[in-house]
Protein backbone atom coordinates (compact mmCIF):
# COMPACT_ATOMS: atom_id res chain seq x y z
CA UNK A 1 0.00 0.00 0.00
CA UNK A 2 1.33 3.40 -0.86
CA UNK A 3 2.29 5.85 1.83
CA UNK A 4 0.72 9.16 1.52
CA UNK A 5 1.17 12.54 4.06
CA UNK A 6 -1.13 14.53 5.91
CA UNK A 7 0.38 17.54 3.39
CA UNK A 8 -0.77 15.78 0.10
CA UNK A 9 -4.59 15.44 2.30
CA UNK A 10 -4.38 19.45 3.64
CA UNK A 11 -3.65 20.33 -0.07
CA UNK A 12 -6.26 17.82 -1.84
CA UNK A 13 -9.11 16.91 0.19
CA UNK A 14 -10.48 14.89 -2.41
CA UNK A 15 -7.82 12.26 -1.20
CA UNK A 16 -9.24 9.43 0.52
CA UNK A 17 -6.72 7.70 2.71
CA UNK A 18 -7.52 4.23 4.47
CA UNK A 19 -7.62 3.60 7.90
CA UNK A 20 -4.47 2.07 7.04
CA UNK A 21 -2.51 4.78 5.37
CA UNK A 22 -3.73 6.82 8.71
CA UNK A 23 -2.24 4.79 10.66
CA UNK A 24 0.95 5.10 8.46
CA UNK A 25 0.73 8.91 8.81
CA UNK A 26 0.62 8.83 12.77
CA UNK A 27 3.21 6.02 13.05
CA UNK A 28 5.42 8.30 10.43
CA UNK A 29 5.06 11.59 13.29
CA UNK A 30 1.76 13.13 12.36
CA UNK A 31 -0.21 11.75 15.20
CA UNK A 32 -1.39 15.58 16.15
CA UNK A 33 -2.62 16.42 12.72
CA UNK A 34 -4.12 13.21 12.72
CA UNK A 35 -5.82 13.44 15.67
CA UNK A 36 -6.45 17.26 14.91
CA UNK A 37 -6.63 18.55 11.78
CA UNK A 38 -7.29 15.53 10.36
CA UNK A 39 -10.68 15.32 12.28
CA UNK A 40 -11.24 18.74 11.87
CA UNK A 41 -11.49 18.33 7.79
CA UNK A 42 -13.81 14.89 8.16
CA UNK A 43 -16.35 17.14 10.02
CA UNK A 44 -15.89 20.88 9.30
CA UNK A 45 -15.23 20.77 5.84
CA UNK A 46 -18.01 18.32 4.95
CA UNK A 47 -16.00 15.35 3.91
CA UNK A 48 -17.70 13.15 6.63
CA UNK A 49 -20.77 12.13 4.61
CA UNK A 50 -17.59 10.84 2.10
CA UNK A 51 -15.92 9.07 4.87
CA UNK A 52 -18.74 7.50 6.81
CA UNK A 53 -19.07 8.27 10.59
CA UNK A 54 -17.36 5.16 11.69
CA UNK A 55 -14.45 6.21 10.19
CA UNK A 56 -14.79 9.77 11.66
CA UNK A 57 -15.50 8.01 15.11
CA UNK A 58 -12.49 5.50 14.86
CA UNK A 59 -10.64 8.78 14.75
CA UNK A 60 -11.89 10.33 17.86
CA UNK A 61 -11.40 7.44 19.68
CA UNK A 62 -7.83 6.84 18.45
CA UNK A 63 -6.40 7.99 22.13
CA UNK A 64 -9.05 5.94 23.90
CA UNK A 65 -6.96 2.87 24.12
CA UNK A 66 -7.24 0.60 27.08
CA UNK A 67 -4.13 1.95 28.12
CA UNK A 68 -5.07 5.53 27.81
CA UNK A 69 -6.49 7.04 31.16
CA UNK A 70 -9.27 9.40 30.77
CA UNK A 71 -10.17 11.84 33.62
CA UNK A 72 -13.56 11.16 35.26
CA UNK A 73 -16.86 12.68 33.71
CA UNK A 74 -18.54 14.52 36.74
CA UNK A 75 -21.96 13.77 37.24
CA UNK A 76 -24.56 14.06 40.28
CA UNK A 77 -22.02 16.16 42.27
CA UNK A 78 -22.05 19.64 43.24
CA UNK A 79 -19.44 20.85 40.47
CA UNK A 80 -17.58 23.12 43.73
CA UNK A 81 -16.89 20.38 45.39
CA UNK A 82 -17.15 17.33 42.98
CA UNK A 83 -14.46 14.80 41.86
CA UNK A 84 -13.00 14.57 46.07
CA UNK A 85 -13.01 10.54 45.44
CA UNK A 86 -11.51 8.97 42.76
CA UNK A 87 -13.66 8.06 40.02
CA UNK A 88 -13.53 5.75 36.72
CA UNK A 89 -14.82 5.92 33.47
CA UNK A 90 -14.82 2.55 32.85
CA UNK A 91 -13.94 -0.89 34.67
CA UNK A 92 -11.67 -1.24 32.03
CA UNK A 93 -9.46 1.97 32.68
CA UNK A 94 -7.13 2.84 35.22
CA UNK A 95 -8.28 5.22 38.15
CA UNK A 96 -8.02 9.04 37.49
CA UNK A 97 -8.44 11.33 40.42
CA UNK A 98 -8.76 14.50 37.39
CA UNK A 99 -12.43 15.13 35.77
CA UNK A 100 -13.69 17.06 33.46
CA UNK A 101 -17.19 18.11 32.70
CA UNK A 102 -19.88 20.45 31.54
CA UNK A 103 -20.16 23.93 34.04
CA UNK A 104 -23.03 25.81 31.82
CA UNK A 105 -25.11 25.27 29.50
CA UNK A 106 -26.97 28.06 27.47
CA UNK A 107 -29.17 28.33 24.64
CA UNK A 108 -32.40 29.98 23.36
CA UNK A 109 -35.68 28.80 22.58
CA UNK A 110 -39.03 29.67 20.62
CA UNK A 111 -41.25 31.83 22.90
CA UNK A 112 -44.10 29.61 21.56
CA UNK A 113 -42.41 27.22 24.13
CA UNK A 114 -42.49 29.26 27.10
CA UNK A 115 -45.08 27.00 28.99
CA UNK A 116 -43.73 23.63 27.76
CA UNK A 117 -40.07 23.91 28.88
CA UNK A 118 -41.05 25.78 32.21
CA UNK A 119 -43.15 22.05 32.53
CA UNK A 120 -40.22 19.81 31.37
CA UNK A 121 -38.00 21.82 34.06
CA UNK A 122 -40.29 21.47 36.82
CA UNK A 123 -40.39 17.86 35.94
CA UNK A 124 -36.61 17.23 35.61
CA UNK A 125 -35.41 19.61 39.04
CA UNK A 126 -38.75 19.72 41.12
CA UNK A 127 -38.37 23.13 42.55
CA UNK A 128 -40.98 25.52 42.43
CA UNK A 129 -39.87 28.25 40.19
CA UNK A 130 -39.58 31.72 41.56
CA UNK A 131 -41.11 34.03 39.02
CA UNK A 132 -39.60 37.42 39.07
CA UNK A 133 -40.32 40.54 36.95
CA UNK A 134 -36.92 41.15 35.74
CA UNK A 135 -34.64 39.46 33.31
CA UNK A 136 -31.63 38.70 35.05
CA UNK A 137 -29.99 39.06 31.87
CA UNK A 138 -29.93 41.41 28.98
CA UNK A 139 -33.08 43.20 28.38
CA UNK A 140 -35.64 40.47 29.07
CA UNK A 141 -38.53 41.66 31.24
CA UNK A 142 -39.26 37.97 33.30
CA UNK A 143 -37.03 35.28 33.96
CA UNK A 144 -38.42 31.89 36.04
CA UNK A 145 -35.41 30.57 38.29
CA UNK A 146 -35.48 26.70 39.51
CA UNK A 147 -33.34 27.27 43.17
CA UNK A 148 -30.89 24.28 43.94
CA UNK A 149 -31.41 22.53 47.15
CA UNK A 150 -28.15 23.81 47.88
CA UNK A 151 -27.71 27.30 47.01
CA UNK A 152 -27.81 29.48 43.68
CA UNK A 153 -30.05 29.04 40.93
CA UNK A 154 -29.83 25.67 38.64
CA UNK A 155 -31.57 27.06 36.13
CA UNK A 156 -32.88 29.94 34.57
CA UNK A 157 -35.45 30.59 31.91
CA UNK A 158 -35.95 34.72 30.88
CA UNK A 159 -38.44 36.09 28.33
CA UNK A 160 -40.39 38.67 27.24
CA UNK A 161 -44.03 39.38 28.69
CA UNK A 162 -45.55 38.81 24.96
CA UNK A 163 -45.11 37.33 22.17
CA UNK A 164 -44.95 41.05 20.63
CA UNK A 165 -42.24 41.98 22.81
CA UNK A 166 -39.85 38.84 22.23
CA UNK A 167 -40.07 39.17 18.64
CA UNK A 168 -39.14 43.17 18.40
CA UNK A 169 -36.59 42.65 20.85
CA UNK A 170 -35.36 39.11 20.81
CA UNK A 171 -36.77 37.27 17.16
CA UNK A 172 -38.89 35.54 19.07
CA UNK A 173 -36.81 33.96 21.43
CA UNK A 174 -36.61 33.58 25.11
CA UNK A 175 -33.17 31.93 26.72
CA UNK A 176 -32.34 29.24 28.66
CA UNK A 177 -29.60 28.89 31.29
CA UNK A 178 -28.38 25.72 33.20
CA UNK A 179 -25.80 27.00 35.74
CA UNK A 180 -22.95 24.89 37.24
CA UNK A 181 -25.35 23.61 40.00
CA UNK A 182 -28.21 22.50 37.59
CA UNK A 183 -25.74 20.72 35.33
CA UNK A 184 -24.35 18.67 38.15
CA UNK A 185 -27.35 16.77 38.57
CA UNK A 186 -27.06 14.89 35.55
CA UNK A 187 -25.07 11.59 34.92
CA UNK A 188 -24.00 10.86 31.41
CA UNK A 189 -27.52 9.18 30.30
CA UNK A 190 -29.77 11.86 31.48
CA UNK A 191 -27.78 14.41 30.87
CA UNK A 192 -27.46 13.02 27.23
CA UNK A 193 -31.64 12.70 26.65
CA UNK A 194 -31.80 16.06 28.60
CA UNK A 195 -29.81 17.41 25.77
CA UNK A 196 -31.50 15.67 22.96
CA UNK A 197 -34.84 16.81 24.06
CA UNK A 198 -33.80 20.14 23.74
CA UNK A 199 -32.75 19.27 20.25
CA UNK A 200 -35.85 17.54 18.89
CA UNK A 201 -38.53 18.86 21.35
CA UNK A 202 -37.30 22.79 21.59
CA UNK A 203 -35.20 23.32 18.70
CA UNK A 204 -32.51 24.70 21.30
CA UNK A 205 -30.02 26.44 19.88
CA UNK A 206 -26.84 26.70 21.96
CA UNK A 207 -25.11 30.23 22.74
CA UNK A 208 -22.68 29.21 25.54
CA UNK A 209 -21.68 26.24 26.48
CA UNK A 210 -18.98 25.89 29.19
CA UNK A 211 -16.24 22.89 29.73
CA UNK A 212 -13.79 22.31 32.90
CA UNK A 213 -10.92 20.23 33.24
CA UNK A 214 -9.79 19.57 37.07
CA UNK A 215 -6.38 18.52 37.63
CA UNK A 216 -5.58 16.79 40.57
CA UNK A 217 -2.18 15.87 39.86
CA UNK A 218 -1.25 19.40 39.16
CA UNK A 219 0.67 18.87 36.46
CA UNK A 220 1.46 22.55 36.19
CA UNK A 221 1.42 25.31 38.73
CA UNK A 222 0.01 28.99 38.17
CA UNK A 223 3.53 30.17 38.39
CA UNK A 224 5.07 27.64 35.72
CA UNK A 225 2.29 28.72 33.40
CA UNK A 226 2.31 31.95 33.81
CA UNK A 227 6.61 31.91 32.63
CA UNK A 228 5.38 30.56 29.68
CA UNK A 229 2.56 32.78 29.05
CA UNK A 230 4.86 35.87 29.67
CA UNK A 231 7.47 33.98 27.22
CA UNK A 232 4.57 34.18 24.31
CA UNK A 233 4.99 30.85 24.23
CA UNK A 234 1.40 30.06 23.01
CA UNK A 235 -0.58 29.28 19.98
CA UNK A 236 -4.68 29.49 19.62
CA UNK A 237 -5.17 32.84 21.75
CA UNK A 238 -4.11 36.35 20.86
CA UNK A 239 -4.09 37.74 24.45
CA UNK A 240 -3.87 36.65 27.49
CA UNK A 241 -4.06 38.58 31.45
CA UNK A 242 -3.09 37.21 34.55
CA UNK A 243 -5.03 37.61 38.28
CA UNK A 244 -3.96 37.26 41.31
CA UNK A 245 -6.42 38.36 44.64
CA UNK A 246 -4.94 39.62 47.84
CA UNK A 247 -6.72 40.00 50.99
CA UNK A 248 -5.99 43.63 52.26
CA UNK A 249 -8.05 43.30 55.42
CA UNK A 250 -5.72 41.60 57.29
CA UNK A 251 -7.95 39.12 58.09
CA UNK A 252 -6.52 35.76 56.16
CA UNK A 253 -5.28 33.64 57.41
CA UNK A 254 -2.14 31.38 54.91
CA UNK A 255 -3.56 28.30 55.71
CA UNK A 256 -6.74 26.32 54.21
CA UNK A 257 -4.64 26.83 50.84
CA UNK A 258 -4.22 30.27 51.63
CA UNK A 259 -0.56 31.27 50.68
CA UNK A 260 1.27 34.80 51.11
CA UNK A 261 3.35 36.52 48.60
CA UNK A 262 7.11 38.11 48.74
CA UNK A 263 5.72 40.90 50.84
CA UNK A 264 3.55 38.74 53.34
CA UNK A 265 0.10 39.95 51.58
CA UNK A 266 -2.20 36.52 52.00
CA UNK A 267 -3.10 35.56 48.08
CA UNK A 268 -6.21 34.96 48.26
CA UNK A 269 -6.61 34.41 44.04
CA UNK A 270 -4.65 33.28 41.16
CA UNK A 271 -6.29 32.84 37.39
CA UNK A 272 -4.48 33.68 34.51
CA UNK A 273 -7.59 33.82 31.48
CA UNK A 274 -6.86 33.95 27.56
CA UNK A 275 -9.08 35.73 25.33
CA UNK A 276 -12.22 37.50 25.32
CA UNK A 277 -15.90 36.60 26.23
CA UNK A 278 -19.00 37.95 24.38
CA UNK A 279 -20.15 39.40 21.10
CA UNK A 280 -16.95 41.12 20.74
CA UNK A 281 -14.49 37.94 21.52
CA UNK A 282 -13.85 34.96 18.91
CA UNK A 283 -16.22 32.49 20.53
CA UNK A 284 -13.54 30.75 22.56
CA UNK A 285 -12.30 31.80 26.03
CA UNK A 286 -10.04 30.22 28.28
CA UNK A 287 -9.47 30.50 32.36
CA UNK A 288 -7.33 28.62 34.52
CA UNK A 289 -7.29 28.94 38.21
CA UNK A 290 -5.54 27.50 41.16
CA UNK A 291 -9.03 26.21 42.82
CA UNK A 292 -7.03 25.62 46.28
CA UNK A 293 -6.53 29.09 46.86
CA UNK A 294 -10.89 30.11 45.37
CA UNK A 295 -12.21 27.12 48.07
CA UNK A 296 -10.36 27.90 50.95
CA UNK A 297 -8.21 24.79 50.93
CA UNK A 298 -11.33 22.40 50.11
CA UNK A 299 -10.50 21.22 46.69
CA UNK A 300 -6.99 20.95 45.64
CA UNK A 301 -6.73 21.32 41.97
CA UNK A 302 -5.60 23.53 38.71
CA UNK A 303 -9.12 24.06 37.10
CA UNK A 304 -9.48 24.79 33.43
CA UNK A 305 -12.65 26.37 32.30
CA UNK A 306 -13.25 26.85 28.26
CA UNK A 307 -16.42 29.14 27.47
CA UNK A 308 -17.29 28.47 24.25
CA UNK A 309 -19.48 31.12 22.52
CA UNK A 310 -21.43 31.60 19.24
CA UNK A 311 -21.02 29.62 16.86
CA UNK A 312 -18.07 27.07 18.89
CA UNK A 313 -21.06 27.01 21.16
CA UNK A 314 -23.04 25.31 18.36
CA UNK A 315 -20.48 23.09 17.20
CA UNK A 316 -19.09 21.78 20.51
CA UNK A 317 -23.00 21.29 21.94
CA UNK A 318 -23.58 19.53 18.45
CA UNK A 319 -20.62 17.45 18.42
CA UNK A 320 -21.09 15.93 22.03
CA UNK A 321 -24.70 15.89 22.19
CA UNK A 322 -25.32 14.76 18.51
CA UNK A 323 -22.36 13.16 17.31
CA UNK A 324 -21.35 11.09 20.45
CA UNK A 325 -23.00 7.76 20.30
CA UNK A 326 -21.74 6.59 24.27
CA UNK A 327 -20.21 7.84 27.32
CA UNK A 328 -16.67 6.50 25.82
CA UNK A 329 -17.04 8.89 23.04
CA UNK A 330 -18.49 11.79 24.64
CA UNK A 331 -15.60 11.54 27.31
CA UNK A 332 -13.31 11.64 24.17
CA UNK A 333 -14.67 14.67 22.77
CA UNK A 334 -15.33 16.57 25.66
CA UNK A 335 -11.24 16.32 27.08
CA UNK A 336 -10.43 16.46 23.19
CA UNK A 337 -12.17 19.91 22.80
CA UNK A 338 -10.48 21.02 25.76
CA UNK A 339 -7.07 20.00 24.88
CA UNK A 340 -7.19 21.67 21.82
CA UNK A 341 -8.10 25.08 22.92
CA UNK A 342 -4.84 25.96 23.65
CA UNK A 343 -1.22 25.13 22.46
CA UNK A 344 1.51 25.84 24.90
CA UNK A 345 5.01 25.48 22.25
CA UNK A 346 8.30 26.43 22.84
CA UNK A 347 8.97 29.65 21.14
CA UNK A 348 12.16 30.46 22.84
CA UNK A 349 14.34 27.61 21.74
CA UNK A 350 12.29 27.19 18.39
CA UNK A 351 12.46 29.82 15.72
CA UNK A 352 10.05 28.08 12.91
CA UNK A 353 7.32 30.05 12.30
CA UNK A 354 4.97 26.93 11.83
CA UNK A 355 3.85 26.06 15.18
CA UNK A 356 2.88 22.71 14.28
CA UNK A 357 6.61 22.61 14.05
CA UNK A 358 7.57 23.84 17.67
CA UNK A 359 8.05 21.65 20.37
CA UNK A 360 5.41 21.03 22.93
CA UNK A 361 5.99 22.53 25.99
CA UNK A 362 6.51 19.55 28.63
CA UNK A 363 3.83 20.21 30.99
CA UNK A 364 1.34 20.71 28.09
CA UNK A 365 2.45 17.45 26.65
CA UNK A 366 1.58 15.77 29.96
CA UNK A 367 -1.52 17.09 29.66
CA UNK A 368 -2.59 16.54 26.20
CA UNK A 369 -1.46 13.02 27.18
CA UNK A 370 -4.51 12.81 28.99
CA UNK A 371 -7.11 15.05 27.21
CA UNK A 372 -5.86 14.14 23.62
CA UNK A 373 -6.32 17.10 21.37
CA UNK A 374 -8.90 17.93 19.23
CA UNK A 375 -8.91 21.25 17.31
CA UNK A 376 -11.49 22.84 14.62
CA UNK A 377 -12.26 25.77 12.43
CA UNK A 378 -15.62 26.88 10.93
CA UNK A 379 -16.56 28.01 8.07
CA UNK A 380 -16.21 31.80 8.14
CA UNK A 381 -19.62 34.10 7.33
CA UNK A 382 -20.01 35.41 4.63
CA UNK A 383 -20.87 39.07 4.79
CA UNK A 384 -24.33 39.98 2.85
CA UNK A 385 -26.02 43.18 2.10
CA UNK A 386 -29.36 42.00 3.59
CA UNK A 387 -27.55 40.63 6.38
CA UNK A 388 -26.71 44.09 7.21
CA UNK A 389 -30.00 45.78 6.82
CA UNK A 390 -31.60 43.05 9.08
CA UNK A 391 -28.73 44.15 11.77
CA UNK A 392 -29.51 47.71 11.42
CA UNK A 393 -33.15 47.74 11.30
CA UNK A 394 -33.01 45.28 14.55
CA UNK A 395 -30.31 46.73 16.78
CA UNK A 396 -30.19 50.14 15.38
CA UNK A 397 -33.68 51.94 15.04
CA UNK A 398 -34.13 52.81 18.52
CA UNK A 399 -31.18 54.20 19.07
CA UNK A 400 -31.69 56.31 16.11
CA UNK A 401 -35.17 57.32 16.58
CA UNK A 402 -34.21 58.68 20.30
CA UNK A 403 -31.45 60.39 18.74
CA UNK A 404 -33.51 62.07 16.46
CA UNK A 405 -35.83 63.49 18.54
CA UNK A 406 -32.42 65.43 20.13
CA UNK A 407 -32.01 67.22 16.53
CA UNK A 408 -34.27 71.23 15.98
CA UNK A 409 -34.78 69.89 12.72
CA UNK A 410 -35.74 67.46 10.35
CA UNK A 411 -32.73 68.82 8.20
CA UNK A 412 -30.49 68.79 10.82
CA UNK A 413 -30.96 65.19 11.93
CA UNK A 414 -30.38 64.45 7.95
CA UNK A 415 -27.37 66.54 7.78
CA UNK A 416 -25.73 64.55 10.71
CA UNK A 417 -27.03 61.35 9.50
CA UNK A 418 -25.45 61.72 6.08
CA UNK A 419 -22.00 62.54 8.00
CA UNK A 420 -21.97 59.70 9.60
CA UNK A 421 -22.58 57.57 6.49
CA UNK A 422 -19.87 59.55 4.97
CA UNK A 423 -17.64 58.52 7.73
CA UNK A 424 -18.52 54.95 7.25
CA UNK A 425 -17.95 54.94 3.73
CA UNK A 426 -14.60 55.85 4.23
CA UNK A 427 -14.00 52.90 6.50
CA UNK A 428 -15.47 50.40 4.23
CA UNK A 429 -13.32 47.03 3.94
CA UNK A 430 -12.64 44.48 0.92
CA UNK A 431 -15.43 42.64 3.03
CA UNK A 432 -17.63 45.06 2.57
CA UNK A 433 -16.97 45.82 -1.50
CA UNK A 434 -17.75 41.84 -1.75
CA UNK A 435 -20.89 42.10 -0.18
CA UNK A 436 -21.92 44.82 -2.52
CA UNK A 437 -20.48 43.24 -5.30
CA UNK A 438 -22.97 39.89 -4.97
CA UNK A 439 -25.82 41.86 -4.13
CA UNK A 440 -25.66 44.08 -7.66
CA UNK A 441 -24.97 40.17 -9.32
CA UNK A 442 -28.34 39.36 -7.71
CA UNK A 443 -30.73 41.60 -8.69
CA UNK A 444 -29.45 45.19 -7.63
CA UNK A 445 -29.40 47.73 -5.20
CA UNK A 446 -31.80 47.70 -2.23
CA UNK A 447 -35.35 48.63 -2.72
CA UNK A 448 -38.10 49.36 -0.43
CA UNK A 449 -41.49 50.95 -0.81
CA UNK A 450 -42.02 54.12 1.82
CA UNK A 451 -44.46 52.25 4.32
CA UNK A 452 -42.35 49.20 4.92
CA UNK A 453 -38.95 51.31 5.23
CA UNK A 454 -41.47 53.57 8.20
CA UNK A 455 -42.89 50.39 9.66
CA UNK A 456 -39.22 48.83 9.91
CA UNK A 457 -37.56 51.88 11.79
CA UNK A 458 -39.90 53.01 13.52
CA UNK A 459 -39.25 56.67 12.54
Amino acid sequence: MDEITFREVEKNQKLKPTVKQVEMMTANGHKEWVDGSFVRHLIVDGLKDAYGDDFVRYFLKKNSSETVTRPALIGRVNSQIEAKKESIVSPKKKVNKSSIGIDWLQGSISYDSLIDILEELSIRFGEYPRISKRGLLGNYNRSCSFVALDKGYAVNVMFDNSWETAEKLHNGKMLVQITGQGMARFDYDSLKEFGETLIERFGFSCTRIDTCFNDFERIAELKEIAEWVGKKCISGFRKGLEIKGFDLSGNAVPNEGKVKNSFGAVIIGHTISFGSRGKNGSGKYLRIYDKNLESNGEIDCVRYEVEWGQDRAKYVFQELFEGADSIDDFVVRLSGFIGGSILFVDKVNGTDKNVSRLAIIPFWQKVLDLLGRCTFSLPKKETTIEGKIEYLERNTARAFATVKKTFRSEADFTIWFHNVVDQGESRMNDSDFEALEQYEKGGGLYRRNKNEFKEAVAF
